[in-house]
């Protein structure tokens, strides 16, 4: 009778013996990888004098450089671990030997699991401790304790999904070729067909997404995310690895591997140790699927409606059964079985023809499901399209707030319908382009249906359908309804709210401080007019052609809608929220005077090769300029670095765009750099006229090379800082006089008064 059904501690102290070896080194190049960079940066901040590092920006820690490294270990460890604790799967006498041990399958299976699986739930909570410890030591370096625990889940159910597919292929295989390839398969290829498919139809179709808040989603599986997140999270991103939904997906995902997992070990026979499947039937699918895996990406373009060369159609073929066949020789190396396996590649070809089958039947009923108006009874409009969302990747939070708000008005139900039926009309005649005009704007919409299902498309309006205004609107039809109204006009809860920052912001807001600033925006915010709110939320389009995007400043809001993830920006504005943008003010400028910012500026333009000023007039963005030069001290007449001015004064009808100016008046341009530096002082004022954001760069190590004629390369260590100032008007009169002079611009208007 077997001992020990369940769980053996001694068991685990001798599979932690056989593996310490490779777990310690595991342990080590994790520690290295999540703790080098934070290391680096430590040693750097150390090494540099007291002036030095309080000139050198804040550094902002994210997923990237946080998560990631930890994150990525996780890949490859615990496969080995379970490869190495069942290897005596694949060895015919310690397979019988551990068959004869009083230990029952369940209790092996369960232990050597929890074997490997503590090496990976110690390496990841160590490197992420340490990495964690180590950049809090950096001065200069702000980090967010709320990494450390999504970090380590999503670090130990990667683990526990991936030790869940190498323990499913070491009970369907029994030799390590066999173990890795069936490991491969099962962690990537369904995803990758399910991707491949979802993108034909969408590609095809172009109106809808068929992966929609549903599993099919690549999003949810967590063993995707670092490929979303490096092709995807160029901005502002909540990365899948610290998504509630994915983690959630994942290890129900990693469950039923384990359990499935469990059943094939439990019945596992001791005799196929050695053989390249375990049961009959798995030689000949894995052999089928890797036949299948080239075709594929020829099926995909088919799909996908691209025409496919003679060329790519022979190499496709050629490589498909080149990898069918070699896997097979490989495995069983077998002439006989080879000879039999031949047939068998019709169903590879068969696969790919059900999936372009399938992507075409699939296009087309989505295409001709067009519900009539009498059968539909709401619809809802999501407001995703009109937000930004091509700056900000994230879901933003009014899409959430809005998609299960339903319109019940007619005459909006019939132009829906109408212009479902024009768009799908013009993707059926290839004639999608036609969309592109000004003429169209497009709506994500969810047309429910009297008969139960509800249809999600993305509908493109002729204009002239909704009053014919080129500043399409819904209003009309949002005051009809006060649900919606409320949703695209409001903040998210302190519930809904995860975290809130400062995109601009080199100086390091405690979490108070951050949270007294929220506090007073949604004064502002809320009792502001509804056309400000859409223009603070950025869903106001003509927010790009008022405001310079680059130097405004942003209130991050990062949360949840239910288990969906946002990540919203509210504009801090000097007209609108005074209030806040002056409780910014205060803190960014004591902190900068505080580090004595004036005498570094100060330093940096009289000593550094390279001087440039980027001037903005906060309450008239129309007012704006760029201004750069060479200090004196940069010597070769040759180098034709000659100063310039960029920009545009429409308080004094001016515009220096692309402006040269003769070195001789460097001198008369520093003017302009010291009226901005002498004015630098806690005492800014929103309210108070001529608030100008300054950045100011600086130049301190201008390397280059020349050939004679000219430069062909340079190299330069810069260094930058903004500031806000308040002006007089005499100094904003004499900036412009400077401006004229050095330009040669004789269209210069003397204010009025």
């Amino acid at each position: 009778m077997k001992r020990n059904k369940f769980f053996s501690p001694a068991l685990m102290l001798e599979g932690i013996k056989q593996t310490r070896v490779v777990g310690i080194c595991f342990a080590i190049i994790s520690v290295l990888a999540s703790c080098g960079y934070p290391l680096l940066r430590l040693i750097s901040y150390a090494s540099m004098d007291y002036d030095t590092l309080k000139a050198q920006p804040y550094f902002t820690i994210d997923i990237a450089t946080f998560s990631m490294p930890i994150f990525l270990i996780q890949y490859i460890m615990p496969i080995v671990m379970i490869f190495l604790l069942f290897n005596f799967m694949n060895i015919r006498k310690a397979s019988d030997f551990y068959h004869s041990i009083p230990l029952s399958k369940t209790c092996v299976y369960l232990t050597y699991t929890v074997t490997a699986l503590i090496w990976s739930i110690v390496t990841v909570v160590v490197s992420t401790l340490l990495s964690f410890t180590i950049y809090a030591l950096s001065l200069k370096t702000v980090i967010n304790i709320e990494f450390i625990w999504p970090t380590i889940i999503s670090s130990v159910i990667l683990a526990m999904l991936v030790a869940s597919i190498a323990l499913l292929a070491k009970g369907l295989s029994g030799t390590i070729f066999t173990n890795i390839i069936i490991t491969l398969i099962i962690m990537f290829l369904p995803r990758v067909i399910i991707l491949l498919y979802t993108t034909a139809i969408n590609t095809s179709v172009k109106i809808t997404d068929v992966s929609f808040m549903s599993l099919t989603d690549i999003y949810n599986n967590i063993i995707f995310a670092p490929f979303i997140y490096n092709n995807s999270f160029l901005i502002e991103k909540t990365a899948p690895i610290l998504n509630a939904s994915t983690q959630w997906y994942s290890l129900i995902l990693a469950i039923i591997y384990f359990v499935i997992g469990f059943f094939i070990h439990k019945f596992r026979k001791s005799e196929s140790a050695g053989k390249s499947a375990a049961y009959k039937g798995v030689q000949p699918v894995v052999r089928i699927l890797i036949g299948s895996i080239p075709l594929l990406l020829i099926s995909f373009s088919l799909a996908c409606g691209l025409k496919v060369y003679t060329e790519f159609w022979l190499i496709g073929i050629l490589v498909s059964l080149l990898a069918y066949f070699l896997y097979e020789l490989i495995t069983t190396k077998s002439a006989k079985k080879l000879l039999i396996s031949i047939p068998f590649y019709l169903i590879a070809i068969l696969a790919n023809a059900i999936f372009i089958i399938a992507c075409v039947s699939e296009r087309n009923f989505i295409l001709n499901d067009i519900p009539e108006p009498s059968e539909i009874s709401s619809v809802s409009i999501l407001y995703d399209n009109n937000y930004l969302n091509t700056v900000y990747i994230n879901d933003n939070y009014y899409k959430y707030k809005t998609e299960n708000i339903k319109f019940d008005d007619k005459e909006l139900i019939k132009c829906m319908q109408s212009s479902l039926v024009e768009t799908v009309e013009k993707v059926k005649e290839d004639n999608f382009s036609k969309f592109y005009s000004e003429n169209y704007i497009y709506y994500d919409v969810i047309f429910y249906c009297s008969s139960g299902r509800d249809i999600k498309r993305r509908v493109y309006v002729n204009i002239n359908k909704l009053g014919g205004s080129e500043n399409l609107s819904l209003d009309s039809y949002i005051h009809k309804n006060k649900e919606y109204e409320n949703a695209i006009y409001s903040l998210p809860t302190d519930k809904e709210l995860k975290s809130i920052n400062i995109d601009t912001s080199n100086i390091d807001f405690s979490k108070d401080e951050l949270n007294e600033l929220w506090k007073i925006y949604k004064e502002e915010f809320n009792s502001a007019s509804n056309e400000d709110k859409n223009m603070l939320s950025y869903r106001d389009n003509d927010i790009y052609n008022n405001y310079n995007i680059d130097n405004t400043t942003s209130i991050v809001t990062i949360g949840y809608v239910g288990m969906n993830s946002f990540s919203q920006h509210y504009l801090i504005d000097a007209k609108i929220t005074p209030k806040t943008y002056n409780k910014y003010l205060d803190k960014t400028m004591s902190k900068l005077i505080k580090d004595n910012i004036v005498d570094t500026v100060k330093k940096n333009e009289s000593s550094a090769e390279y001087f440039r000023l980027d001037f903005s007039d906060l309450k008239n963005k129309d007012n704006y300029f760029t201004l750069e030069y060479y200090n004196d001290n940069v010597g070769d007449e040759d180098l034709m670095m000659n100063p310039s001015v960029d920009g545009t004064l429409k308080r004094y009808n001016v515009n220096y765009t692309d402006s040269g100016i003769d070195k001789k008046y460097i001198s008369d341009l520093r003017k302009i750099s010291n009226i901005i530096i002498n004015a630098i002082s806690e005492d800014v004022d929103v309210e108070k006229d001529n608030l100008i954001q300054c950045s100011l760069s600086t130049n301190v190590n201008l390397e280059y090379s020349y050939d004679g004629d000219r430069i062909n390369g340079y190299s330069m260590s810069s260094q930058s800082q903004t500031v806000y100032v308040n002006i007089t008007d005499e100094q904003y009169d004499e900036i412009n006089r400077i401006l004229s002079k050095c330009s040669n611009h004789t269209n210069y208007v003397e204010p009025e008064n």
